[in-house]
């Protein structure tokens, strides 16, 4: 599925697993990043606090020139998890859909995954988040046919409908999403050809595929919008990622940033 042309833009580095291990994954994660070490300790520290079994990760390093960054993806290690790092060796403009289809090509290649995932590098995550994903989806796909489905329920897509344990939308960020690989290869694949998730949402309403959010959140946004989004204080989240969890300090730290955009209020 990698041609040669792809692969040659990357430097590719695969995990010392055994073969019987990689055809033991069942779910693909893929983390892209381009510098952004500060979002990206924050991410990597709670992605640590988890535990995860039957899982495989590639982390696409859009050719970060941040020496801090380039140890943090050389160094980065979860237990029982096996390591896929591909790093660009230039960087040539906005590519993360190329990165992310770079990564889920190399998980389907190497592994038996039967879902994917996407993470990005400025978001946090509870210690068992891609677990619950992995529970929900099952019953989700049962109830609606074809879905995606992601852990970070932003509250600037409004709910169409709300559920006990999830809500549908019409549209989500691309900062968390999970899905099948038969979406993957069906049709997702072929749109990351030129853009990402605003074309993702399209293509879900042309093809009747429901968008699902966990509620609550247990994926959390942490770094400013896209380079296509716009709002208030530059930055989306879920507030109920903040429910029954310890997290006053995360939430003040988001009102003064908050404050901080406003006009007239001290940056410093």
């Amino acid at each position: 599925m990698i041609t040669a042309d792809a692969l040659a833009d990357f430097e590719l580095s695969l995990p010392q697993s055994s073969t019987q291990l990689l055809s033991q994954v069942e779910v693909g994660l893929v983390l892209p990043t381009f510098n952004r070490y500060d979002y990206l300790c924050k991410c990597t520290e709670s992605l640590a606090q988890g535990h995860y079994e039957h899982v495989a990760l590639v982390i696409v390093d859009d050719a970060s020139d941040d020496p801090n960054t380039q140890r943090l993806v050389a160094e980065f290690e979860l237990p029982g998890v096996p390591i896929f790092r591909a790093r660009r060796r230039l960087k040539e403009g906005f590519l993360i859909h190329e990165n992310l289809r770079f990564g889920w090509d190399l998980l389907c290649q190497h592994t038996s995954c039967s879902q994917l995932c996407v993470l990005d590098s400025d978001t946090i995550v509870r210690a068992h988040w891609l677990e619950q994903l992995h529970t929900h989806y099952p019953a989700l796909q049962e109830r609606y046919g074809s879905v995606i489905l992601s852990g970070f329920n932003a509250i600037e897509h409004p709910a169409m409908r709300n559920e006990r344990d999830h809500c549908l939308k019409r549209s989500v960020g691309g900062c968390n999403l999970y899905f099948s690989r038969d979406i993957y290869e069906d049709w997702l694949r072929s749109i990351l050809v030129e853009h990402w998730d605003w074309r993702m949402v399209e293509q879900t309403q042309e093809r009747e595929v429901s968008i699902a959010c966990l509620r609550p959140s247990v994926v959390q946004h942490i770094g400013q919008h896209g380079i296509w989004s716009g709002g208030l204080a530059n930055f989306d989240f879920a507030t109920d990622y903040f429910l029954g969890a310890n997290s006053a300090a995360t939430l003040l730290g988001y009102l003064v940033r908050a404050l901080r955009k406003l006009p007239g209020i001290s940056r410093r």
